[in-house]
């Protein structure tokens, strides 16, 4: 079996990426109207990569609307199967510039996927907290950067933390199930 250019394996991962993001959106934007959450707004693309926000959401029982940024599972090695046991934060965007979505982004809540739906966490919450869980420690591989830092393309700087750290630190907006009934 043939194996494809490293350059075309990497344009192929960045492909399946996006799906896998764009899927989380939509899967998101579901789980939020049938809970009775209103859609006000979608970003722009953007607003989506400069911002770091996908949609301006109204919440039942909660006056103020709030800008969500959907973050799909992600598999802690490349090629592995995405899971939710481990969230991965940005803590440096891909752009010398950029500060990231945790740190830089616009958004007010950060909605992570879970194999069951969705765990809103307020995001300047989780910036306020982390620090203490984070060594400053690099990594040479993603799967490395439990509690630690993973640093590819020369400014994107990743750290995974376990998804119970975030009931745990107390960001947790609320959760959002993908099934009706289970809540």
């Amino acid at each position: 079996m043939a194996v494809a250019p490293a350059n075309v394996q990497k344009n192929a991962g960045l492909i399946e990426s996006l799906r896998m993001g764009t899927r989380a959106e939509d899967l998101f934007k579901e789980a939020a109207e049938r809970a009775g959450a209103r859609i006000l707004l979608t970003a722009s693309s953007d607003q989506d990569r400069t911002e770091h926000w996908d949609y301006l959401v109204q919440f039942p029982d909660y006056p103020k609307a709030r800008k969500v940024d959907v973050k799909a599972m992600k598999s802690l090695e490349r090629g592995s199967a995405p899971q939710d046991e481990w969230v991965c934060l940005e803590l440096h965007g891909t752009a010398a510039a950029s500060q990231g979505w945790l740190f830089g982004g616009h958004s007010d809540m950060i909605a992570f996927q879970s194999s069951v739906g969705f765990t809103l966490v307020h995001r300047r919450k989780l910036v306020q907290l982390l620090p203490p869980l984070v060594v400053r420690e690099f990594v040479p591989r993603s799967s490395l950067a439990l509690y630690k830092i993973y640093s590819r393309k020369g400014y994107e700087e990743v750290t995974w933390i376990r998804f119970a750290d975030l009931f745990r630190l107390g960001v947790v907006f609320k959760s959002l199930l993908l099934v009706d009934g289970l809540g």
